[in-house]
């Protein structure tokens, strides 16, 4: 195998259906340049590994497989990938995603490349919807080219869809090396946090210029069960929790913490969280909430109340019964 120009990462798990769609895209790309797949599979039990194994045999000189025997994890997966890819510049597409345009990889790398100075190049993506089969496009917070540092509250504070999406992103993994190494343990693959994009996406916000490119480079599947979906309250409030802790984090790191933005969306998130808390009578997740929210600066009037009236006899079952009255009322709504 010649030494790659491009390092692209694609992470599976119980992927059987998705996964070949996805490792095509990737292998199809029309490129002047070597590149390689490092494929990371955190233990399938559904029959991936049997379809990755054909895949390195067809593509012996591309695809390299990193294949777990104990489930890892999303960060530890993505980032032991990371740590064995063989080229400075590196993309990634999940096996449940794919692309759509075999020139994604040149495109993005020539306009990497006619920067010296830029981290990152991102793009537009588009969402597929797995129950009705609709695409719509999405879009990053920012769509201009933006100096060092000039993204990093816009991706700390967006709610809903991220400002600026990780497998849309072409970016040099040595503008992060040094924040990487630094902070391997407590951050990156902090189990504490569990998300392994977010933190990549701030180091290279504060790396260098970051480039958009107004093309669509993703398809990214929605539309299936979510740790943050209402329907499991616990887990989702588990899972914001842990969005919130690492934030907080980062925000601290960089100075940010103190800023409006900052504390309007750590006030929403802790509401949500506490709201979800609530719902799971789950008396350790709501006092966690709690906690939360009296980490963040100057908290609202709404989220000062919430947490004086579970402090009030009987408080918890009529906070629990309000908020399953309102997202009944949402859902009747919605019909």
């Amino acid at each position: 195998m010649n030494e790659p120009k491009v390092s692209v990462i694609v992470l599976s798990y119980n992927s059987a259906a998705t996964v070949e769609q996805a490792l095509d895209s990737v292998l199809g790309q029309v490129c002047t340049f070597e590149y390689e797949v490092v494929v990371g599979d955190d233990a399938s039990i559904d029959g991936t590994q049997e379809i990755l194994k054909r895949y390195l045999l067809r593509h012996p000189d591309k695809v390299r497989l990193m294949l777990a025997d104990k489930n890892r994890g999303l960060q530890d997966n993505y980032f032991d990938c990371m740590e064995h890819c063989r080229a400075d510049i590196i993309a990634d597409c999940a096996a449940d995603d794919y692309w759509h345009d075999c020139h994604r990889l040149q495109k993005m790398a020539d306009a990497l490349e006619s920067r010296p100075d830029a981290a990152m190049v991102y793009t537009d993506w588009s969402c597929l919807d797995e129950n009705t089969g609709q695409i719509r496009r999405a879009y990053p917070r920012i769509r201009h080219n933006t100096g060092r540092g000039a993204l990093t509250l816009t991706i700390l504070t967006s709610t809903g869809a991220p400002a600026v999406h990780l497998s849309a992103t072409l970016y040099r993994k040595s503008a992060i090396a040094a924040e990487y190494t630094k902070h391997r343990d407590d951050i990156y693959r902090c189990r504490d946090f569990a998300c392994e994009d977010l933190p990549v996406l701030v180091a290279l916000s504060r790396a260098g210029a970051n480039i958009y490119l107004a093309t669509d480079s993703l398809v990214y599947r929605t539309g299936h069960s979510s740790v943050s979906s209402e329907e499991n309250p616990a887990k989702a409030a588990r899972f914001s929790l842990a969005g919130i802790r690492l934030r907080i984090k980062l925000m601290k790191r960089h100075n940010m913490l103190h800023t409006v933005q900052a504390k309007t969306h750590l006030e929403a998130s802790c509401r949500f969280a506490l709201s979800m808390a609530i719902l799971s009578d789950d008396k350790a997740l709501v006092n966690e909430a709690i906690y939360m929210a009296k980490r963040i600066p100057a908290s609202s009037t709404k989220l000062r109340l919430t947490r004086a009236a579970l402090g009030l006899p009987g408080g918890r079952s009529l906070l629990r019964f309000l908020k399953r009255f309102t997202l009944n009322l949402r859902r009747r709504k919605s019909l």
